[in-house]
């Protein structure tokens, strides 16, 4: 949606008395960001899935308790050693146990954006067979989740030598900064 101009005119007037302020955030797309000395000394920027996984080891928990079932327990690595998914001769999910499937796989997927790098290869692996899963692959994915649940905390650390981030670069921005954009937006497009 593209501002009128006559509404741009409108927080041109009020530019000079209202200032919008972002403030400084430490969730972003559900990952905790924070700064923390590593083991050097240096302050350096960490992200942390902690609370995204909490959240999803509790939804999965729940799912599982109105059916009755429970979360493996002592899953000390995110696969099972002997597994090997390839061979899986167990019976084909239905609908609903296809749909959870891929959900499951989809938040384990977010999980290792949000840095979760230790359970990588085996969600990797594990979604390959998101278009026709069976019963022993999810019980495998359930096995990750348990893993999760296990080894709760994960964080990354950025090196804190590079890249140099100047935090003069984020800045707030003000109502006349808006319009000045939507501007430049307007008026350097076609409209018809």
């Amino acid at each position: 949606m593209v501002p009128t101009v006559a509404a741009l005119n409108s927080l041109n007037s009020l530019a000079c008395d209202i200032q919008i302020c972002i403030p400084t955030s430490t969730m972003y797309l559900s990952a905790g960001i924070s700064k923390i000395s590593n083991v050097d000394g240096d302050l350096c920027w960490a992200i942390s899935s902690d609370k995204f996984c909490n959240a999803m080891v509790k939804n999965v928990e729940d799912t599982l308790q109105k059916k009755g079932l429970k979360l493996p327990s002592k899953c000390i690595t995110p696969l099972r050693s002997d597994y090997k998914p390839e061979l899986d001769c167990t019976g084909e999910l239905k609908a609903d146990g296809l749909q959870w499937y891929q959900e499951l796989i989809g938040s384990l997927m977010w999980a290792c954006e949000l840095g979760r790098v230790d359970i990588l290869y085996e969600v990797a692996i594990m979604s390959k067979y998101l278009a026709m899963p069976r019963e022993g692959h999810l019980e495998q994915v359930l096995h990750i989740v348990g893993y999760i649940k296990h080894y709760k905390k994960m964080r990354l650390l950025f090196d804190s030598s590079y890249p140099l981030v100047n935090e003069s670069w984020f800045k707030s921005y003000s109502w006349y900064d808006y319009y000045r954009e939507a501007k430049e937006a307007i008026s350097g497009g076609n409209f018809y």
